[in-house]
């Protein structure tokens, strides 16, 4: 048996930084008047910090055999707070606000200090993403290549909101590699609309240009010449196959000269022939509006519904997926009132529902291999399948998928037909949306193998959406 005493040990290393003896590392910290002289241990320095330990190894020891090196740029309190995590191992945000949380995130990530960073950029979107100054939260992710993981949940936060991007008054300041990343995402497109994401890049390369007006109309050849060399990158990346005609003539033709010429012939060239093809450009990937009518889930949430639908060891891609996700109900649309929903998909089998939690990243789901019918229309109580599964989605700040599947098969649907106060129902609890008056939803396991939610209080439903689970088309080869 081992026991672990790791916070007395973390308490006990602290204590080392008040030890006037056994040191042997004194950094200068700050200027002044704003100074000070903090002294450290190589040893753990090296071991927690591989920035120290490269900064150690490239310093010379005194005649008393101590390193001495300056951190100038850092102001004595954020350095106490980092210097206290370093050798304790625990930091204190409550009283923090999301610009003091951004000025330690970006220190962390110059002292690698990957696990704090993970911690303060989860911690600062949970907490702060309405009035986060999120180009900022991104710049500072995209100061390193290795952080892949934090560039990744900064992603996922831009492409479910993208006005935190895109109408940012520090637009002009977002990354260029940061950008064409945002841009080459399918769900982004299908959030926005090329349109949209045409304009405000052009509004962006403005910004990078100091010498270029607003105004397109009194540009000269080099003034275009300048626009497309500083959206090099970032053309390359747009769909121009979805452009609607109206965005043609009112967005990309005053601007038209920073394209290939052959890439505006080709456009042109469909404005009178829809059913032609680009030859100037390679055939991008394009958003299938029909396959995925959805605001909440992206196509890689429905490979892995896919996949659990299928019971698959290993999870279907966003390419390989046999399945397409028809729309068959939106409640923002259609209305939030039970009998509404019973009324358009009681007789479609094999549906997923999709649950969109206000003011959080969760999304929750559940899938119903049955038809939302009773024989008897008036009665209501629980359908028995062994199919039906229930679901947290990874979004955002939520990392990771949950997976439950039906335990009790006698509970697994519950349905209520005629009455309004009643809505969707998985196992008695485990997934349950309520219209009494407003609608709320909560999770609480019951029938179904794992909770999805570790709260059991009720929460409120910003939208839902149901889905026809249809198997794709095969493909027909060409004739020869």
């Amino acid at each position: 048996m081992i026991v672990k005493f790791f916070e007395n040990l973390s308490q006990d290393f602290t204590q080392l930084l008040h030890d006037d003896e056994d040191y042997n590392v004194i950094i200068e910290v700050g200027e002044r008047p704003n100074y000070r002289v903090f002294k450290a241990h190589s040893a753990i320095l090296s071991q927690r910090s591989s920035y120290f330990r490269e900064k150690l190894r490239k310093t010379t020891a005194n005649s008393r055999n101590t390193k001495c090196f300056s951190q100038k740029s850092i102001s004595v309190y954020y350095f106490d707070i980092i210097l206290r995590y370093i050798y304790g191992g625990f930091i204190s945000v409550d009283n923090l606000n999301s610009s003091t949380i951004l000025d330690l995130l970006d220190i962390s990530i110059k002292f690698c200090l990957d696990e704090l960073a993970t911690f303060l950029v989860r911690h600062v979107i949970k907490h702060y993403l309405a009035n986060l100054n999120f180009i900022r939260l991104y710049t500072i992710c995209f100061k390193k290549d290795t952080l892949t993981d934090l560039q990744s949940m900064c992603a996922d936060i831009a492409v479910k909101h993208p006005d935190l991007v895109f109408k940012s008054n520090d637009l002009k300041l977002f990354p260029e590699k940061a950008l064409v990343d945002l841009i080459e995402k399918d769900e982004l497109h299908l959030q926005m609309g090329e349109g949209k994401i045409w304009d405000y890049l052009i509004k962006w390369g403005i910004a990078q240009t100091a010498a270029l007006t607003p105004n397109p109309e009194f540009w000269v050849d080099e003034d275009f010449e300048a626009l497309k060399g500083v959206l090099s990158e970032c053309l390359i990346h747009i769909r121009y196959h979805q452009f609607s005609i109206e965005d043609i003539f009112d967005k990309v033709q005053p601007y038209h000269r920073i394209l290939d010429p052959k890439i505006w012939d080709d456009i042109v060239r469909r404005l009178s022939d829809p059913d032609s093809s680009m030859s100037s450009v390679s055939p991008f990937p394009q958003v299938n509006q029909l396959q995925l009518s959805s605001n909440i889930i992206t196509k890689e949430h429905v490979a892995e519904i896919s996949s659990w639908i299928d019971k698959r060891s290993s999870p279907y891609n966003v390419n390989n997926n046999p399945y397409d996700f028809k729309l068959i109900y939106r409640a923002s649309n259609n209305g939030f009132s039970a009998k509404k929903f019973y009324s358009v998909c009681k007789e479609i089998p094999k549906t997923v529902v999709i649950i969109k939690v206000k003011g959080t990243d969760e999304i929750f789901g559940g899938y119903n291999p049955l038809s939302w019918y009773r024989p008897n229309s008036r009665a209501f109580g629980f359908v028995e399948t062994n199919g039906s599964f229930v679901f947290s989605l990874k979004n955002g700040s939520i990392r990771e998928s949950i997976l439950s599947r039906v335990r009790n098969p006698t509970y697994a649907i519950n349905y209520s037909p005629y009455t309004d106060h009643r809505g969707i129902d998985f196992g008695g609890g485990d997934l349950k949306m309520k219209f009494d008056p407003t609608c709320r939803c909560c999770c609480i396991q019951t029938s179904y193998e794992y909770k999805i939610r570790n709260i059991r209080d009720d929460f409120d439903v910003e939208d839902y959406e149901a889905f026809q689970v249809v198997r794709k088309e095969p493909e027909i080869p060409n004739a020869m």
